[in-house]
């Protein structure tokens, strides 16, 4: 063995070169920022682009020596990354994951040998496999790893022939035109499997930055589909090709940016692979990013960091919802057409069509024409109990990213009229999301609407009471109604403490105007979007600008801003005062309006309660509320 291979191959060495490496990096990581000195985007991708870089350099000089070493050539034998190392960006705690791809499986088996040891030996954690083109592309068929790998394949070293062989295979076989379909619906099932085990939902109180659902594996989903669909080497490729426009690429770069500084600092802070932004860690990543400083305004140091995590996960949830909406976008439209039986299709009406028990239109461009044709197609997907098709549902996702779109869509009076009735319609729906103002929201109308929501997207109290963002809180609290009045709800006494018991479906039910108590329920908590202090006072004078927007009636708009403003008053007085008293029993009928302000104020406290957290209503509370109540 020659000077020169044993140098490239000798442990203490590479030790050292990824010391030298490594150290200043996680050193970075490891310290506390200032205010004044944030950091930036060295610790975000371009941190992992330049580890897997280094690493790139090391395996490119040391495998010509383990060939030396194994006694074969270069002919027949290449090095390639996949995974996070394949797509050529490594967190810094993460597995550098290889394969060494052949002709001849034994004689490769040594040049492994010589590659990997040393770089063990040298405290690298290396994932790798020795394997044949043959014996890839058939596991790859099966496994949906093994295809996701192939996906990621990088040329590092040795025979680039037979690399692009393997490539070019992949691409012209299993991710062909007619095989895509059984690949995407692999992948999908996958991505059910891992949100499901991560928690599923985007606000997750501690998420998962690399496996939950809008996080860095999501993205690596969306990659996976355009890269087997349109075969491209990155994003900015499909603005060429008219998949994507370029503001949904910058939105999904920046929101990948900011996943990827977390999860640096994440393996910074405790020296390997750590994904989950645990509450302390939280408050360390808000430091470290500039968001805690003396200009937030905070009177004391307790309430400064609390407000910085909760400024920090505002913009994590509004990331991740990004990656989330671009995952979907990529999976539907990867999706190719193929030739199949003629598809089932029912004109409805004013260009609407019913396309395989899907909802769509004839010609996409009429939301462009009339913004209120949004709002008229999904009346139609409620009515015929439809979801709609994914390639208009991404039709509306764009135009609501569209601000004089929106802008028309707010002054269409049609449009007004459309979406207050859908915001109040109880129907049980099979729209993707599962609830009609779920949907809303997801898809990007509601924000459309009312764009007073949007400083509540992702707004999260740093604390273990509120479980849910503001904006999901108070979807979840309007859909808790509609449970309520549609009797969805089991109403046993083993419920009452969830549900708060079968008086509440009954005065549901017997809802005659549904719209003060739907609005009031979904705008109760606006007023936290400018800060924490007062937010009922403050979010009833909000909501008298958003209602009057929405062409309610004087009466209606006093109604609901009544409510709003008081919207914590009956929990307040059923929990902290005495029931017996008649002054208290008063002071509550004073302020209600009638006997309807009365049920609507019940309602909502309900909802409200029953929401915050899966804890937050107990039998103990529901028992108050009803007593109160009935004495009122």
């Amino acid at each position: 063995m020659s000077q020169s291979a044993s140098e490239l191959l000798n442990a203490p060495r590479l030790r050292r070169l990824l010391q030298q490496h490594r150290d200043p990096l996680r050193r970075r990581l490891q310290r506390e920022a200032q205010a004044t000195d944030p950091l930036g985007d060295e610790i975000g991708r371009a941190l992992g682009q330049a580890h897997a870089a280094v690493l790139d350099g090391l395996l490119a000089a040391m495998f010509p020596a383990a060939l030396s070493v194994a006694g074969i050539t270069a002919k027949g034998v290449a090095l390639a990354g996949v995974g996070g190392y394949g797509r050529g960006a490594m967190a810094l705690g993460s597995d550098l994951d290889a394969r060494i791809l052949t002709r001849d499986l034994e004689a490769a088996q040594a040049v492994a040998e010589a590659l990997l040891y040393p770089l063990w030996d040298a405290g690298l954690d290396v994932g790798h496999q020795v394997v044949s083109s043959d014996d890839l592309l058939a596991g790859a068929r099966e496994d949906l790893k093994t295809a996701t790998a192939l996906l990621d394949w990088r040329f590092i070293a040795g025979d680039r022939e037979l690399s692009d062989e393997l490539r070019d295979r992949a691409l012209a076989g299993i991710f062909s035109t007619s095989e895509l379909p059984r690949f995407l619906a692999q992948l999908e099932a996958e991505v059910e499997r891992r949100h499901e085990r991560f928690g599923g939902s985007v606000y997750m109180l501690e998420p998962d930055v690399k496996n939950g659902r809008g996080a860095l594996r999501d993205l690596d989903v969306a990659w996976w589909a355009a890269r087997a669909r349109w075969h491209v080497v990155d994003f900015d490729t499909l603005v060429q090709f008219g998949v994507l426009v370029p503001r949904q690429v910058a939105a999904v770069e920046e929101a990948r940016e900011l996943l990827w500084r977390l999860r640096n600092i994440l393996h910074g802070a405790v020296g390997r692979r750590s994904d989950r932004l645990s509450f302390d860690q939280q408050e360390r990543s808000a430091r470290m990013l500039g968001y805690y400083g003396p200009t937030n305004g905070a009177s004391t140091d307790t309430l400064a960091v609390r407000e910085s995590v909760e400024r920090l996960m505002s913009d994590y949830y509004r990331a991740a919802r990004t990656i989330s909406r671009f995952r979907d976008t990529i999976v539907d439209r990867a999706v190719p057409m193929l030739k199949r039986r003629r598809p089932r299709l029912e004109t409805i009406g004013e260009g609407l069509q019913l396309f395989d028990g899907q909802a769509t239109l004839a010609h996409p461009e009429l939301i462009e024409q009339d913004p209120a044709t949004a709002f008229v197609l999904l009346r139609a997907a409620v009515d015929h109990r439809v979801p709609l098709r994914p390639h208009i549902r991404g039709v509306l996702v764009d135009a609501c990213g569209d601000e004089s779109w929106m802008d028309r869509l707010r002054r269409s009076d049609r449009a007004v009229a459309l979406f207050v009735e859908l915001v109040t319609d109880c129907a049980p729906t099979k729209l993707k999301r599962g609830s009609i103002l779920r949907e809303l929201h997801d898809i990007g109308l509601l924000l459309a609407m009312i764009p007073e929501f949007g400083p509540l997207v992702g707004r999260v109290h740093h604390d273990t009471y509120h479980v849910f963002t503001v904006d999901v809180h108070s979807v979840a609290a309007v859909d808790r109604v509609c449970e309520m009045a549609r009797r969805d709800i089991v109403v046993d006494d083993s419920q009452a403490e969830r549900w708060g018991g079968s008086m509440a479906c009954r005065l549901a039910g017997g809802i005659t105007r549904p719209r003060v108590l739907f609005f009031a329920t979904l705008l109760h908590d606006v007023g936290k979007a400018i800060g924490r202090r007062d937010h009922t006072t403050r979010g009833a004078e909000m909501a008298r600008g958003i209602l009057k927007r929405l062409a309610f009636e004087s009466g209606e708009i006093d109604e609901a801003c009544s409510l709003i403003e008081h919207h914590l008053t009956m929990y307040h007085i059923a929990t902290r005062r005495d029931l017996d008293d008649q002054a208290t029993v008063e002071e509550l009928a004073a302020l209600v309006k009638g006997s309807e302000g009365l049920r609507n104020l019940y309602l909502l406290t309900l909802a409200d309660l029953s929401t915050t957290s899966p804890t937050s209503m107990t039998s103990w509370k529901a028992d108050l509320l009803d007593e109160l109540f009935i004495a009122t």
